[in-house]
């Protein structure tokens, strides 16, 4: 704590406060914070984590207040705090507004990563026909190691299908590309496959005859390409501020959102 307290001493500082939940599902929030330096990236530290027995604008403003009197146990230096980073949900949002009244410098923003995310999460609801798609190609192959095999001999030349994880942002959208580029190799080798080993099989080899699917893997390869370049390099740390906006302009200018 002396280390994070020297380096951030006289230096402008961002915030950031999480929360998750451990393996017996309580609440723990932790607070990250950044020197804001104006020649090179600052330093990022972790600063406090706790656990808290509900999530709500209270206990995380509570958890503020404590966290920064741990960097400046002399009383908080109010003036240096700049940058209030969330996530938004709108208990997040209110303690912002109220916390702004004591920290007349500091802005509220939300993790525009977090808001592409959430992009991303709309945009598959509108293609439920990708989704069963991707969800069962997933099942396929997914501890399959004799499918596996029959994979990289009829299809040598190309990855194995992705596992995206929803919670893992931008990954339904890499596995929508994926299979736009590689449809009729992998139709190739669901052909070697048989339907009445795995229901997930049957269904697979079903879809990919569907024009529906092709068209729609088309579409989101057209529109929405941009969204998972642009979320890694927003998740990309020290990454200077003019790229980060830069990122968000890139997304808007070549995606249909």
């Amino acid at each position: 704590m002396n280390k994070i307290r020297t380096y951030a001493s006289g230096k402008k500082i961002w915030i950031s406060i999480n929360k998750t939940s451990d393996s017996a599902g309580r609440y723990v929030a932790y607070a990250i914070i950044g020197t804001l330096e104006i020649n090179h990236p600052g330093k990022t530290f972790l600063l406090n984590s706790e656990c808290l027995e509900k999530a709500n604008h209270g206990t995380i403003a509570r958890f503020f207040d404590k966290s920064l009197l741990l960097l400046w146990p002399d009383g908080v230096k109010r003036e240096n705090v700049l940058l209030f980073v969330t996530d938004a949900p709108p208990y997040m949002v209110k303690v912002a507004t109220s916390l702004k009244l004591l920290y007349a410098n500091m802005e509220h923003v939300t993790y525009l990563a977090h808001a592409l995310h959430r992009v991303s999460e709309e945009i598959r609801k509108y293609f439920p026909l990708v989704d069963e798609f991707i969800s069962n190609m997933k099942k396929v192959f997914l501890k399959a190691p004799s499918r596996t095999l029959i994979f990289k001999t009829f299809a040598p030349d190309i990855p194995l299908p992705p596992n995206p994880v929803i919670t893992r942002w931008g990954t339904w959208i890499n596995a929508s590309l994926y299979y736009c580029e590689h449809l009729s190799s992998i139709k190739n080798v669901l052909k070697e496959l048989s339907k009445e080993e795995a229901t997930a099989i049957a269904k697979v080899q079903d879809l990919i005859d569907n024009q529906t699917l092709k068209c729609n893997l088309i579409y989101i390869k057209t529109n929405f390409s941009s969204l998972p370049e642009s979320i890694s390099r927003l998740e990309t740390l020290d990454l200077p501020l003019k790229d980060y906006k830069n990122s968000g302009r890139f997304t808007t200018e070549n995606s249909t959102i």
